[in-house]
């Protein structure tokens, strides 16, 4: 790799890197903030609460990865020709395609990454966030268990248990499930007590009513019973539709779902909707890439073109990935969808990679390029609003040290 090829790569790597970083960090804090209650009243809060936040990672990483790469490709790219960097290496003899070909080659490098870890870390990280989040509500029951208070476990349910009772058992237990407002639950039972069983938290439950309510204003159905056993898995989030989920299965459980004779109709679209996400998204760091090489890849002389081309690349890409997330959401539902999610990036990268060969021009309607130009010329308004509003501040921390 030449110097001016280790010097663009190394600009957008960073670049990359650190948009990649700030913007996962956002995202995953935005997911996290729901659960920080319920993770946090746990017995091991911290521990609990990083293990959350890392393993929100991959996922978020996958999803932000193409549109990191794309920004810091347009930026980069977009300084060089705003510093006449680009006129001066092609006015040397160097070829504009071997100027941009280091940010192929990392768009190639971050999908195939991206391939990697949507078949392999990804599934490990969800199930380990399902287990994380199990064990973290399941130890806060079992503690207002414990408490003899009126204790709130998550949003529209609560439990109480009055006394001790010897053996370990428990008195008077109230349980209240108000989480489905179709079914709404109230356990009473005279006697209870905890048990562990193959790693899973029971509560026995002795003595009792289960009043039963579908809906508001319907009748209250009361059924007797002698003894009946919750898991406390049941009653956390994450646990509430149990384990399995298409998310959490490496692709060879995926595809081994699949053709199970026995396969529910709704689970069997979730599955083929989940392959098919992980056997497309790994394409769009690549497509990204050669999005913002296309729009941006070349010199400019005339500066009032570069806020149009930042901003038609920024909107091709964003059409394509919201497409993209469509068709993946309907594709286990209609093999059209299935195979319009394939073909959508792949028609994309081939037409962008043979615009790029041929070098012609991708041509738009004029009221799309008008409007293009008023956006891109927003974003330049806008940008330089900000510097002007940071230089003051940055003047004043300069003379204060």
């Amino acid at each position: 790799m030449t110097l001016a090829a280790r010097y663009v790569f190394g600009k957008v790597f960073w670049m990359t890197v650190i948009t990649l970083a700030v913007t996962t960090a956002l995202v995953m804090i935005t997911q996290v903030l729901p659960l920080i209650d319920m993770v946090t009243r746990s017995r091991d809060a911290m521990g609990s609460f990083l293990k959350v936040g890392l393993l929100l990672v991959p996922t978020m990483a996958i999803l932000v990865t193409p549109f990191a790469l794309l920004l810091a490709a347009l930026r980069t790219l977009n300084q060089m020709n705003s510093d006449s960097e680009l006129v001066v290496l092609e006015a040397a003899g160097r070829a504009p395609f071997s100027t941009v070909r280091p940010i192929l080659l990392l768009s190639l490098l971050a999908s195939l990454a991206t391939l990697l870890a949507l078949h392999t870390l990804e599934p490990w990280a969800t199930r380990q966030f399902r287990d994380t989040l199990v064990n973290a509500q399941t130890d806060l029951i079992g503690r207002a268990v414990q408490s003899h208070t009126f204790s709130k476990i998550q949003e529209n349910m609560w439990i109480q248990v009055s006394e001790d009772l010897p053996g370990g058992e428990f008195g008077k237990v109230l349980i209240i499930d108000a989480r489905d407002p179709e079914a709404e639950l109230i356990y009473y039972a005279k006697r209870g007590k905890l048990l562990n069983h193959e790693g899973a938290v029971l509560l026995a439950l002795v003595d009792g009513e289960l009043h039963q309510r579908s809906g508001a204003g319907a009748p209250v159905s009361i059924i007797t019973y002698g003894s009946t056993v919750l898991d406390l898995a049941e009653f956390s989030v994450a646990g509430a539709r149990g384990g399995g989920e298409p998310e959490e299965l490496f692709t060879p459980g995926l595809i081994s779902a699949l053709g199970a004779a026995d396969l529910d109709e709704k689970l069997g679209q979730e599955l083929r909707a989940e392959l098919h996400r992980r056997n497309t998204d790994w394409l769009y760091p690549l497509l990204f890439g050669l999005i913002a090489v296309f729009f941006a890849g070349s010199a400019r002389t005339q500066r009032q073109e570069q806020p149009a081309q930042i901003a038609s690349g920024a909107f091709v890409a964003i059409l394509l990935r919201v497409g993209g997330f469509l068709a993946v959401s309907r594709a286990g539902v209609s093999p059209a969808f299935a195979a319009l999610a394939y073909l959508m990036p792949l028609g994309a990268i081939v037409l962008f990679l043979s615009l790029l060969y041929t070098g012609r021009s991708l041509r738009f309607p004029k009221f799309v390029i008008e409007a293009l130009v008023r956006l891109g010329a927003l974003f330049s308004a806008i940008a330089r609003i900000v510097r002007r509003l940071l230089r003051p501040h940055a003047g004043e921390m300069g003379s204060g040290q």
